[in-house]
């Protein structure tokens, strides 16, 4: 940068401007890398307003988590009825316990969504979670180590790099049995 530019910039300060104190502190407080973050999961859905019902499998924290903009939540994902379809596991119970043995408990919408307040729960990891839908259950084998947002490792492929989508029931046979709901 030239010379002049920053002789330019320097006067400014020194009159003190408002307007250029506000441009540099919005300038200090981008994060670029949770920008790109929110830029990769695309537009919103038309047909669904930002809320509780929106953007099911998506990673909740990169706009849910601290210094994301929405509201903070310390948990959150999507649950489907079975491996390998979509359906929502709406009503299902998800339990949280943190290292400290403090459990939460979030119900799952008619979205597969769950979450949890950061005001509500504010977990010491590892965390271990569990779902519960009717009669079947699945509890995870390892515990979270790094923060609540179960679709940073939980989504779709399946593969080195993720567990692939949450769900209640391995089989068709076992998901045949759970209560259905439906969005209104």
């Amino acid at each position: 940068m030239s010379r002049v530019f920053f002789v330019r910039w320097r006067r400014a300060l020194r009159r003190r401007r408002p307007w250029l104190w506000a441009a540099l502190a919005l300038a200090g407080c981008s994060d670029p890398v949770r920008q790109a973050a929110i830029e990769a999961l695309g537009p919103e859905d038309p047909r669904v307003a930002p809320g509780p019902l929106h953007r099911p499998g998506q990673p909740c924290l990169v706009c849910h988590g601290e210094g994301g903009g929405a509201t903070p939540m310390s948990a959150a994902g999507t649950v489907y009825r079975m491996a390998g379809e979509a359906t929502p596991a709406a009503g299902a119970e998800v339990t949280l316990r943190d290292a400290a043995r403090t459990a939460v408990v979030a119900e799952v919408n008619c979205a597969g969504n769950f979450y949890v307040y950061a005001r509500r729960f504010a977990p010491s990891l590892p965390l271990w979670a569990s779902v519960r839908l009717g009669d079947e259950s699945i509890a995870m084998e390892s515990p979270l180590h790094r923060d609540g947002d179960c679709a940073s490792c939980h989504r779709e492929p399946a593969g080195p790099a993720s567990a692939g989508p949450i769900f209640v029931a391995d089989d068709a046979r076992a998901a045949a049995g759970l209560p259905r709901a439906v969005c209104p």
